[in-house]
């Protein structure tokens, strides 16, 4: 995925294109002379002529097609700034009690309770591991992965997804409930997947032609149209009781459960059953995450607006109070790359490599030191430099810098936080032994 990314960044038409299929041909150059025709029939502008200045030209060619290849270059700044997002939410994988990463070797490890297989080993011989241990039945290069509660997605460089883990939902998408600690192939799905998440015991797909396929609980066993996003879907989030996704126009719906105001419409229903859009967040933004009872959109300038649940501060606008509409974040105003939502907390990576969390704190999983809720943004404390992955999980967060060094914060019951030992509540960064 990194190689292939930088590849796509040097050039933000082939982003355009690859990210969100727009296809536009514009031929305009800026001369010294008055408004010509070029033998081509395209039409030279000047900053004297250019009738966008002008203001007052309607529906005038020249101004429609100067606005087509604004918006052109728009989207592909805004895709270029979603695959960056969705890289770094796609390297490190939290479960309820384990942590699962690849390196840049597309090498996939994991550590903690090997609940089910969900560690993608044999629970009859390993039922902890607190150290990374390697996947067996993961060989491919991938594309991305995605873990939830007790069970974990990848999706291949060519487009197959295998899962492995808990089955008790059908969340692994073969039509069966057994668990299985070796990846397995969700039902009718074959290649052309481009990004998958599951958490919540629910797994959804993003498909080439941008259509969306979930299952699990609530849903069927195997993977299923989802009614009114069979097209134009560029990511998809998982919570508890509700969904979202980031649309082709850089816009957010979502569906489910809006007890706790986590659809963001005003509306008063309690639920919604196909994806709405969620108020003022029709454009511009790069990523969509959800966490519990709550979501939060990265803007394409670097701001983060939340809605939702608010009970432990998970919104971070400084207050306790739940929020039907989307609210700024505090401090967050234009340096964030790419969010991670938890159960009841959310983090951030910043454009420098530092992260911010905030929300609930009752395991140190915002990694400031304490023990306090925080309804704003803190600072991860004593993290090493240069992050480029991050991941909030129900009660445990890690960040993984350029060099693959994962440092882990927050409950490590199980050895979720991978420092060869079961270490409590750890409110500081700890490194991931021999990852």
């Amino acid at each position: 995925m990194t190689a292939s990314l930088q590849g796509v960044l040097l050039n933000k038409f082939t982003v355009a294109l690859f990210f969100t299929g727009a296809l536009i041909s514009i031929s305009c150059r800026f001369g010294q002379e008055g408004a010509t025709e070029n033998p081509d029939g395209s039409v030279v502008v000047t900053k004297d002529t250019d009738p966008l200045v002008e203001a007052a030209k309607g529906t005038h060619p020249i101004v429609s097609q100067r606005r087509g290849a604004n918006d052109a270059k728009l989207q592909a700044l805004w895709a270029q700034k979603a695959l960056v997002a969705l890289d770094a939410t796609s390297r490190v994988a939290t479960q309820t009690d384990a942590t699962c990463a690849r390196n840049q070797l597309d090498s996939v490890k994991c550590w903690g309770w090997n609940y089910l297989g969900s560690l993608g080993l044999d629970p009859v011989s390993v039922l902890f591991s607190y150290k990374p241990m390697s996947v067996a039945s993961i060989t491919e290069n991938l594309r991305s992965f995605s873990s939830g509660d007790r069970n974990t997605c990848v999706v291949t460089k060519v487009g197959a997804m295998m899962c492995f883990g808990s089955n008790f939902y059908g969340q692994l998408g073969d039509g069966t409930s057994a668990h299985s600690f070796k990846a397995t192939v969700p039902s009718g799905l074959g290649s052309g997947v481009l990004w998958a998440v599951t958490r919540y015991s629910k797994t959804c797909a993003v498909r080439e032609n941008k259509g969306l396929k979930c299952w699990g609980r609530g849903l069927a066993p195997t993977p299923g149209d989802v009614v009114g996003a069979t097209s134009g879907v560029l990511q998809v989030s998982l919570g508890e009781n509700h969904q979202c996704l980031l649309n082709d126009k850089f816009g957010v719906q979502c569906w489910g459960s809006n007890a706790l105001g986590e659809i963001g419409i005003l509306a008063s229903s309690t639920s919604v059953a196909n994806p709405v859009k969620v108020e003022g967040l029709e454009s511009g933004v790069v990523q969509i995450a959800v966490g519990g009872n709550h979501s939060c959109a990265l803007l394409e300038n670097g701001g983060v607006k939340c809605w939702g649940s608010n009970s432990k501060g998970q919104l971070g606008d400084g207050t306790l109070e739940q929020r039907n509409t989307p609210v700024d974040v505090i401090g967050l105003s234009d340096a964030v790359l790419a969010l991670s939502l938890g159960h009841n907390h959310s983090c951030a990576l910043m454009k420098e490599g530092g992260l911010m969390c905030w929300g609930n704190n009752e395991y140190g999983q915002l990694g400031d030191g304490g023990l306090i809720n925080r309804n704003s943004p803190v600072v991860v404390a004593q993290l090493q430099a240069g992050n480029r992955a991050l991941a909030a999980g129900f009660k445990h967060t890690c960040a993984m810098n350029k060099s693959d060094i994962i440092q882990c914060w927050g409950t490590d019951t199980f050895g979720s936080l991978g420092v060869g030992s079961v270490s409590g509540n750890v409110t500081v960064p700890v490194t991931v032994q021999e990852f």
